[in-house]
């Protein structure tokens, strides 16, 4: 695992430009480690480019970006190790998809790490069925495979290269609702079974609820708040003034209460609701 930190981190971009616009300003946070952390905001937030700096991808004007208390810039030819010790995959990252076969796209990554033949083909079989992608669709060219397929292809070729923190940008957006729940479940499923850092974009809600144990709230290049999903989601005005949305089931939850239905304070998942409406039933 890897602990990953970034203390009064900004960014500009347009810099000396009229056009200059500040995306990171002044970030401090600290991913946990062995979680999932979800990263939510409004458009414009800074949250991708949150991600392009925490996975070594943009160097900050100011601040540092350490990874187990080293910065990660301190030394340039270094900066290589880092991006495969933090696995980024971006929106729509089936569109980088280019070789030949699924296979040989997701084996590309641990061939340019410089693994043997047999590691790279264990790495291979082993991503694959994290994504859940049959291996019979492994010597299947990529455009051959459905919108869903795709994207855990896309995935699973960062996963084979065993970061030691998953970064993904809006990793199910464009994807039908059965296609969301399928990519959330593997990165679930992941996370659980190797105790991987895994940290989530995403603008909805509903997932980030349902998935993350932390989360990440950004707003105007700032962090505004980092806390679990209960304490963000217990505050329903303080996220619509800074231009977020609410979980479907914690807006059902405040029209309940204003019926005179109170199911208390937390509930923003649908399981969370129907644990709770059992235990109010069994007291009936």
């Amino acid at each position: 695992m890897a602990r990953i930190t970034l203390s009064g981190v900004s960014y500009s971009y347009g810099k000396k430009t009229p056009y200059e616009i500040k995306a990171l300003d002044g970030v401090n946070i600290e991913i946990a480690d062995g979680k999932i952390t979800g990263i939510i905001g409004h458009t414009g937030s800074g949250k991708s480019t949150l991600v392009g700096a925490i996975g070594g991808l943009i160097e900050p004007d100011e601040g540092q970006v350490l990874i187990d208390g080293a910065d990660v810039w301190k030394n340039r030819k270094k900066i290589r190790e880092h991006r495969f010790r933090v696995g980024l995959v971006m929106q729509y990252p089936e569109y980088q998809l280019f070789e030949e076969t699924i296979r040989r796209d997701i084996a590309f990554g641990p061939r340019n790490m410089g693994l043997s033949d047999e590691e790279i083909e264990e790495r291979v079989v082993e991503a694959a069925r994290f994504v859940e992608l049959p291996e019979a669709l492994l010597e299947k060219s990529p455009f051959e495979l459905s919108g869903g397929e795709k994207r855990r292809a896309a995935i699973a070729g960062v996963i084979a290269m065993r970061p030691d923190v998953l970064v993904l940008d809006e990793p199910a957006a464009g994807l039908d609702p059965r296609g969301r729940a399928a990519i959330f479940r593997n990165i679930a499923e992941y996370r659980r079974a190797t105790g991987k850092t895994v940290i989530i974009v995403s603008h909805s809600m509903e997932d980030v609820a349902t998935y993350c144990d932390e989360l990440v709230v950004m707003s105007g290049a700032k962090v505004i708040m980092h806390d679990t999903p209960n304490k963000v989601f217990s505050n329903p005005e303080f996220l619509v003034k800074n231009g977020l949305d609410l979980p479907q089931i914690a807006r059902l939850n405040m029209y309940l209460r204003e019926k005179g239905i109170d199911l208390g304070e937390g509930i923003y998942t649908v399981e969370g609701a129907f644990n709770k409406i059992m235990e109010l039933s069994s007291k009936k």
